[in-house]
């Protein structure tokens, strides 16, 4: 099976990486700048990024800028998420 990606934009990365590796027990993989970090959970990879850095500030198709919380995000990219089986 292969990974599933998502991007999550969060206001503050370094809580962030916090509570996914804490909580969660996702691992870190690369954190190579202050706004953002990518984590990785057997076949999921989360990145995180800080508003208006690399992926997170490019506009959506509809002209919005992505937000954290979800918000355009969320509803537009629900599809990408499947929930992953036990295979």
């Amino acid at each position: 099976m292969s990974t599933v990606v998502v991007r999550y934009i969060v206001d503050d990365v370094d809580a962030a990486v916090d509570f996914y590796t804490d909580h969660l027990k996702f691992e870190v993989q690369m954190r190579p700048a202050p706004g953002f970090a990518a984590l990785e959970r057997g076949r999921l990879r989360l990145l995180l990024n800080a508003p208006g850095v690399g992926g997170s500030g490019q506009a959506m198709p509809d002209g919005t800028l992505p937000e954290p919380g979800g918000g355009t995000a969320s509803k537009s990219r629900s599809r990408i998420w499947p929930p992953l089986s036990s295979d």
